[in-house]
């Protein structure tokens, strides 16, 4: 008799596979109201912002005022900048955000391939 586990994993494998987040990473929705959305070109000037970066902000509705700002900041590296491009649509953080009567902010910092990352979390930088 054929063990019939294989397949069930493998079938199993492939539906997750069909489900997950595939590239490219930076579409992503557009900043419509409740959203916002600003981006900052780098400098090429020392102490200035040496890599593009996009912040999108998201602000609940009904909201009469803001007590503060929930910052969603990616990690380091080329996919977890590009992940910060939809922080501001994460359903979980605004459900915090909106709780305190806060707004999610999400930067996502344009780091080029192979660049270091830690020269975006350096506040001289």
């Amino acid at each position: 008799m054929h063990s019939t586990r294989p397949l069930i994993i493998g079938i199993g494998l492939l539906a997750a596979t069909a489900f997950a987040q595939q590239p490219p990473y930076d579409v992503f929705p557009p900043a419509d109201p409740p959203y916002l959305r600003v981006r900052y070109e780098a400098s090429t000037k020392p102490g200035e912002l040496i890599y593009p970066v996009k912040y999108t902000v998201w602000i609940p509705p009904n909201v009469k005022s803001l007590r503060g700002v929930i910052v969603h900041q990616h990690g380091c590296g080329e996919g977890s900048c590009k992940s910060g491009l939809t922080g501001a649509f994460d359903l979980h953080w605004q459900a915090l955000a909106k709780k305190h009567c806060c707004a999610l902010l999400s930067p996502s910092y344009e780091r080029p391939e192979k660049a270091d990352c830690q020269m975006w979390c350096d506040p001289r930088n």
